[in-house]
């Protein structure tokens, strides 16, 4: 079953990512180390539409055995010093 995400109303059921090898390749890379207690961080930029939403659902996807949390950001918030973050 595919999964779904609804995020400001785009469905990403069922997505294709084409093209992103590279960057899937760094996704599982920071999974398996994550998996053997080494941590990382990767930073996911870019203009909108050019794929950073499906990218990150690709690698929830990945993540399907571990525990995922998330935190959306909005436009608004950007200029703040540390949007989207729970203190």
């Amino acid at each position: 079953m595919a999964s779904l995400v609804v995020a400001h109303g785009l469905d990403y059921a069922g997505l294709v990512l084409i093209g992103r090898d590279a960057e899937r390749a760094l996704v599982g890379v920071l999974l398996e180390a994550a998996r053997g207690s080494t941590s990382g961080a990767l930073v996911i930029r870019g203009e909108p539409g050019v794929g950073k939403s499906a990218l990150l659902e690709d690698a929830r996807e990945a993540a399907a055995d571990m525990q995922v949390l998330s935190a959306c950001g909005v436009e608004s918030e950007s200029e703040l010093r540390s949007p989207g973050c729970i203190s």
